[in-house]
């Protein structure tokens, strides 16, 4: 048919506009594919690994131990499975080991290489910190002049995020691991070192009431749900953010390039008007008509489709990598049931484009013959009434030039603004997000934390010779709204502490005098100063009110402080009891009295192992957004050099140079991508809010979006380096249109 002929020859004299498109469906189908096969197949490696290993649901600790009949009580008297575990913190040559003992109820270990212990002085480490530290199977590790041999590498659902909770947003193997000894070789080598915690599985209806019986006895000193447990749940959070991706960020490139299909579509339908006139009057059906140039279209889709399939299961594979390397879990392997979601990335590209592509032919189309014969001068006659609404008399000719090509076609120009905006926000991405950690890093440990050390305690502490800042605190809830309930953390101070330094009160003598609240927190919580709290302490809880007397800006922490009197007051404990030191020197502290410690370097450098981690990530992301940025631009400029065939031919006879001509045709575009750019800075900054509210939701930490000056800069430099590629791009046809083209100019 010779209709068919006509569609590869078009493809082929056009064929960089279809290589974009395709490109651009092709990394839409890739993403929607990755992200949606990797996504269930994590949750349902981490469902069966909870389900397998009988993961907790709550772990607490007591002022003293439990007796084995209060245990075997509790366990009838619920239901339930609770079990008894000893560990200790053990550091050597700056990396922290936290050793356990075994489980055989609640929180089951499952040995992931290599073997079991079987043998005295067997040890069991996490994969990634053995990893991280060239630990291999067969090693020895010495602990406390003891030689124990590495027997295998484990998981437990506890913990796939190994971080310190109290301190730590991300994990960094090289420096903190877990490892499982056995019940006799830790007595041996510990004696009664380090704390013992219970970890139960109860009914969910009956953690209230398990909790006040244990109450009745003894006293908790600490009570975290699993909801609550980072180390537990954050997998869960990252994931919810990783689905949202994968369906949002490819379906937003399929809106982007299903509109630029269409104006593509529509200046080539404007410039065969007279074909497809010519053609109806010979007796070609509409449907022939409609089938012919829906080709375009199904070309595109199914050319981007299976152009993406096979990077998008790759992308799966390196998703499920990533999530290996930076979680402490069983092995992820593909299954079988999230594979549907294959068909359905092929099939998305043809929802979005094909309906637009058909509705723009469509309306081409219902007209007469004789109406599309003549359509392309009413379009004129339209576009010039237009111009005589605009007085562009006072403009240059250079200027007016560039103004009507914009307004002679608003949708190319909207395509241009708006790809430039979401490419643009692929790009700030990555700068947001470290700009935002860094802020972190420069706001807590160099303008706010003045402290070198910090020091937390098994328990209650009463007498000290030290001058150092002494710190009591406890985690509570607190509504916002009507069904939220927030975990914040109120912090007992005393009310000279010198090592916490807000901008606000740090030129006060008694700074922490007044109940304080950090403005992450008041936010939040839609309060003001002068307003009162109602908190409930999580572990008896008793409940309390705070006025607060002075918020305090910061980047990071639901936080509130209160001075150390009046906290130990509410709370029920001895006047003077503190359970932290902060301090600027290095103390000399009994080993066996502290729960942990750690310095602000130590800190920093997590923060900084944050940075480190997103990069490649943000890589990827830049490839990405400046892919996406060419396509656009240089998808447009190529409409503009066809617009304007005629105009540049004339320019040409009138001796206009290369260079000038590109200066009329191409780079009034410039204002475009400018206007693009700037509306994606304050989007970026409110998305990312998004995100760290999603990510961190399960944290008692709420990080603040930002994004600074230079980095906007660099961002907006990388623009417009892809916009000068594009013009470059673009010159060759310029060079290739004829003087003689402006000859052929219909009258």
């Amino acid at each position: 048919m010779i209709l068919d002929k006509k569609t590869m020859r078009f493809i082929r004299k056009y064929k960089s506009k279809y290589i974009g498109s395709i490109i651009m469906i092709a990394l839409s189908c890739m993403m929607f594919i990755g992200f949606n096969i990797a996504s269930p197949n994590i949750n349902t490696s981490i469902d069966n690994f909870r389900k397998d290993t009988l993961s907790e649901n709550v772990n607490f600790s007591v002022s003293q131990q439990l007796s084995e009949d209060d245990i075997k009580d509790l366990e009838k008297q619920f239901s339930c499975q609770i079990e008894s575990r000893s560990k200790i913190e053990y550091t050597f040559d700056g990396d922290t080991i936290e050793i356990y003992t075994p489980t055989t109820k609640v929180d089951k270990y499952q040995v992931i290489d290599g073997d079991n212990i079987k043998n005295e002085y067997d040890i069991l480490l996490d994969k990634n910190y053995a990893k991280a530290n060239n630990c291999n199977i067969g090693d020895t590790i010495d602990i406390k002049n003891n030689k124990f041999k590495v027997c295998g590498y484990y998981a437990e659902a506890d913990h796939i995020y190994i971080i310190k909770p109290e301190n730590e947003i991300m994990p960094n193997p090289k420096k903190l691991g877990i490892a499982i000894i056995s019940d006799k070789d830790y007595k041996n080598v510990f004696s009664s070192d380090g704390i013992v915690f219970y970890s139960a599985l109860v009914n969910e209806n009956d953690l209230k009431n398990i909790k006040n019986t244990i109450n009745e006895k003894y006293i908790l000193f600490s009570w975290n749900l699993s909801e609550d447990n980072i180390r537990m749940n954050f997998i869960d959070g990252e994931m919810n953010a990783f689905s949202k991706v994968g369906y949002i960020v490819p379906i937003f490139i399929l809106i982007i390039t299903s509109v630029m299909i269409s104006i593509v579509s529509v200046r080539q339908i404007k410039m065969e008007y007279g074909i497809i006139g010519t053609l109806t009057a010979l007796g070609y059906r509409k449907k022939e008509i409609t089938n012919h140039y829906m080709r375009y279209s199904l070309f595109q889709c199914i050319a981007g489709s299976l152009l993406g399939l096979l990077p998008g299961v790759v992308f799966a594979l390196i998703i499920g990598t990533i999530f290996l390397q930076k979680y402490s879990v069983v092995p992820i392997e593909p299954k079988l049931e999230s594979l549907w979601i294959i068909p359905v990335g092929l099939i998305l590209p043809f929802i979005f484009v094909i309906p637009s592509a058909y509705i723009t032919l469509r309306k081409a189309l219902d007209l007469k013959p004789i109406e599309l014969m003549g359509h392309a001068t009413k379009s004129k006659k339209n576009t010039k009434n237009l111009y005589k609404r605009i007085n562009l008399s006072s403009f240059k000719f250079k200027n007016k030039f560039r103004i009507r090509d914009t307004i002679k076609n608003i949708p190319r120009t909207l395509l241009l603004i708006f790809g430039i905006t979401f490419s643009s926000i692929l790009l700030l991405f990555g700068f947001t997000t470290i700009d935002s950690i860094n802020n972190v890093v420069n706001d807590n440990y160099e303008n706010v934390y003045k402290y070198e050390y910090q020091y937390n305690f098994k328990s209650l502490q009463f007498e000290s010779d030290s001058d150092d800042d002494k710190i009591n605190y406890s985690i509570h809830t607190i509504k916002s709204g009507s069904k939220i309930e927030n975990n914040i953390t109120i912090y007992g101070v005393e009310p000279d502490n010198n090592t916490i330094v807000f901008e606000q009160i740090k030129a006060d003598d008694m700074p922490f005098e007044n109940n304080i609240i950090t403005s992450t927190l008041a936010k939040k919580l839609n309060v003001s100063e002068g307003d009162t709290l109602t908190v409930t302490n999580k572990y008896s809880e008793d409940q309390f009110d705070i006025k607060i007397d002075k918020i305090v800006k910061t980047n990071v922490g639901d936080n509130i402080f209160i001075p150390l009197s009046d906290f130990n007051k509410k709370m029920g404990y001895t006047e003077n009891s503190y359970i932290q030191i902060l301090s600027k020197n290095k103390l000399d502290i009994e080993s066996d009295l502290l729960l942990s410690w750690t310095d602000k370097e130590t800190q920093k450098d997590n923060f900084n192992q944050l940075v480190s981690t997103i990069k490649m990530l943000v890589i990827a992301i830049w490839v990405v957004s400046i892919i996406i940025s060419i396509i656009i631009i240089n998808t447009v400029s190529t409409m503009l050099i066809e617009e304007n065939r005629i105009n540049i031919s004339l320019l040409k006879v009138l001796g206009y140079h290369l260079k000038e001509i590109n200066g009329l045709t191409l780079r009034g575009n410039i204002f475009m991508v400018v206007i693009g750019y700037a509306i994606s800075v304050p989007a970026i900054i409110k998305i990312i809010d998004l995100l760290f509210s999603v990510l961190m939701s399960k944290m008692n930490v709420t990080i603040s979006a930002s994004l600074n000056l230079p980095s906007i800069l660099i961002g907006f430099v990388m623009i417009v380096l892809c916009f000068e590629i594009s013009l470059y791009m673009s010159k060759k046809k310029i060079m290739n249109i004829s003087m003689s083209d402006a000859l052929k100019m219909t009258l």
